[in-house]
């Protein structure tokens, strides 16, 4: 079984502004970039459960979003 907070651990070694959270039956992406960039952006996840999806999925999905946040905002994220 896994965590979030072992999702958001890979987001921190990849260097992404990224984090997952629990709302209230889904989840969500927080892309957050605004000290440098004034970009702040969620993404939302209908999935109840976080065992619905394996934890290569939540990354997967995560750095997905993050790459068209950088795509759609103009940023070379390296």
């Amino acid at each position: 079984m896994f965590q979030i907070r072992s999702i958001n651990k890979v987001f921190k070694e990849d260097n992404l502004p990224l984090e997952l959270v629990k709302g209230v039956g889904y989840f969500y992406y927080i892309f957050d970039l605004c000290k440098s960039h004034n970009i702040y952006e969620t993404e939302s996840e209908y999935i109840y459960r976080l065992s619905d999806l394996t934890k290569d999925e939540w990354i997967r999905r995560g750095r997905e979003f993050a790459l068209e946040m950088f795509h759609e905002h103009g940023i070379n994220n390296g």
